[in-house]
Order: structure tokens, then C-alpha cells, then sequence
């Protein structure tokens, strides 16, 4: 094996060790989890590859004019011992045999260019995946990860504000009893801010009643019909994204509809009801009792 060539696989080793240290330091992850996310690994470590491959035949050397690389220009041929060529001979004191100090010294400069560009890999995989343990991101995190363009960006973020929409108008539905969960979540999310001690378990109950219970003159659950929405918008990502960026996506395991800071997100108009709701119940002024 050529200099070069070492010098790239233990790069690439590292690389790749690189990868694998950082996820043995992180929490534990589910099977499946793990098996995406490094799928995910693969594709960026294909990515590294094949740019290191166009860098080394962008600096290797024209072959010379039996045909032979620079490798074997002090080599014998088999047909007869050649005298040694003038450029071996004054091969500078210290370089390897059959170099010369300029292509020493490009090889020391596609090693620097190699170990900067395997660093910078290293770097955007660690902070990337550093982001992804975070499973409600804003909405500037969520296209930085996931490297969406402008256009992209602008599809996400109607979808998801489309969606949560959807679920908010679902959740206002009456249940049979008469509840609307919108209402019972926005108190027990001010009451677990007011007075924490107090009934933590209600919200939940309140899930639990979701996943059992129809919405009125309907065969599905809440639960099944805020899952239809979440797999729409799910829909909508994929054909917004390139391949990559949806299966960086689904490695991330996240809720489609938890994005946050989206303009024009229902959620906002809750987050004010559920504060305004905690001051009148005791929360501010005394502290959460």
C-alpha cells in the first residue's frame, strides 16, 4: 500500500472510531434506534470516502511514459537492471526512495487537507447528533440539523403549524361525558406549575383516556386520529426532503408535530392560556406551592 493510501484508511479508522466512541458516551438507545442512527453514520462515512477518494486522484501525480507510477519508477522492469535515473540519484537526503522532496512535501500537504477534512466530519456528527437527544427542537434547530433550504424550511413549518391545528381542533371535540381534553390539559398542565405536589398524575389520566375512548360518532380513538395527522405531516417531510435529510429525520425519533417556535403555532396561544391559568391558581407569586 502506497504512503497515500495509508495515510487514508487510518484516517479513515479514525474516523470511523471516532463515530463509535461518541455513541458509546451517549444514553443508551433502543435496538432499532440505534440500528437507524447508524445507518445515518454509513451514509456520512460513504459521503467522507468518496470525497477522500476525488482528493487523492486530484494530487496523484501524471504516470510516466512506460506507464508506471511514480512508485515503481526505481523498480526493476524484469527485462534487464536499468541504470539508476538522475532524478533518483539527487533524491534529497532524508526523503523516501523514489520521491522527491516535492512530492514529499504533497504528501504531507494531502495528509494536513485529509486529517482537517476528517476532523470537521468528526465535529458536525458529534454536534449533530448532540442535537438530536432533544426531541422537541426548535424550529431553527430542527432545519440545522437536518440542513433544510429556505424552501424547505417554509414547507416544515406550515405543515406542522397545519397539523397542530388539526389536533388542537380534535382535542376540542366533546367526549361523550361531556370533557374536552383541551380545556382538562390546559388545567392540569397550570395546575403541575401552580401547585406541583398537587394531583400529578391527572394529566396522565388524561392520556390514558385518549387512547381508549372514540371521538363521538366516530370509529376511531382520539389518540388514533392525532396519530393520522402526525403520519400525514410525516408524509409531508418526505416529500419535502432529499432521502438523506428524511432519514436523518426518522433517526431522530421525534413527534412531527413537536416542533418548536413555528409561526402561526396554536401552541402559543395555549402556552399563554396555561400560564395565565397557573397565576390565577398560585403560581408567581408565592412560588409553585
Amino acid at each position: 500500500m502506497s504512503n497515500g493510501l495509508a495515510v487514508v484508511a487510518l484516517l479513515l479508522a479514525l474516523l470511523a472510531g471516532g463515530f463509535a466512541a461518541y455513541a458509546v458516551l451517549q444514553a443508551p438507545l433502543a435496538s432499532d434506534d440505534l440500528e437507524a442512527r447508524i445507518a445515518v453514520l454509513e451514509d456520512e462515512l460513504s459521503r467522507v470516502e468518496a470525497e477522500l477518494g476525488a482528493l487523492r486522484e486530484a494530487t496523484r501525480p501524471p504516470p510516466s511514459l512506460m506507464g508506471l507510477g511514480p512508485e515503481a519508477a526505481g523498480a526493476s522492469t524484469g527485462v534487464g537492471e536499468r541504470a539508476p535515473s538522475a532524478s533518483t540519484e539527487t533524491v534529497a537526503e532524508g526523503a523516501p526512495t523514489g520521491s522527491t522532496p516535492v512530492a514529499a512535501a504533497e504528501g504531507e500537504a494531502e495528509g494536513g487537507r485529509l486529517e482537517d477534512l476528517v476532523d470537521a466530519a468528526v465535529e458536525k456528527k458529534a454536534a449533530q447528533l448532540q442535537a438530536m437527544r432533544e426531541k422537541k427542537p426548535s424550529l431553527d434547530v430542527f432545519a440545522s440539523v437536518l440542513a433544510l433550504d429556505d424552501a424547505q424550511r417554509e414547507t416544515v413549518a406550515k405543515g406542522v403549524a397545519a397539523s397542530q391545528a388539526e389536533i388542537r381542533s380534535i382535542l376540542e371535540i366533546p367526549a361523550e361525558d361531556g370533557t374536552v381534553f383541551l380545556d382538562e390539559f390546559v388545567e392540569a398542565l397550570a395546575l403541575r406549575m401552580a401547585r406541583p405536589k398537587e394531583d400529578p398524575e391527572r394529566a396522565k389520566r388524561l392520556f390514558q383516556r385518549l387512547l381508549v375512548e372514540k371521538v363521538p360518532g366516530t370509529d376511531t380513538t382520539y389518540a388514533q386520529q392525532a396519530e393520522a395527522v402526525k403520519s400525514r405531516l410525516r408524509s409531508v417531510f418526505q416529500r419535502t426532503m432529499t432521502p438523506k435529510q428524511y432519514a436523518t429525520f426518522e433517526a431522530w425519533r421525534m413527534d412531527p408535530t413537536e416542533v418548536k417556535g413555528v409561526p402561526g403555532s396554536p401552541w402559543k396561544e395555549l402556552e399563554g392560556r396555561v400560564r395565565e391559568r397557573a397565576r390565577v391558581l398560585g403560581a408567581g407569586s408565592d412560588g409553585p406551592r
